[in-house]
């Protein structure tokens, strides 16, 4: 398997864990549990995982927001 589609699998997967786990328990994991969770789900390297989703998500937001700021001009 390509090594992109993985890393973009092992991403939608993670995401998808979170997301289910805020809507069960009524509020987004910290970094500790974030990586209790994905230990508990069977993953390698949770540590590693979670820094490289949060760094995921951060660049996300900001694009995001970048798009909105210059929809607003």
């Amino acid at each position: 398997m390509n090594l992109k589609l993985n890393e973009g699998r092992v991403a939608i997967e993670v995401k998808k864990i979170f997301e289910v786990f805020q809507i069960r328990e009524g509020f987004t994991p910290n970094e500790e549990e974030k990586i209790a969770i994905l230990r508990n789900h069977g993953y390698k390297n949770p540590q590693r995982i979670v820094r490289v989703y949060d760094q995921l998500e951060e660049r996300l937001n900001y694009l995001a927001n970048s798009i909105l700021k210059e929809s607003e001009i």
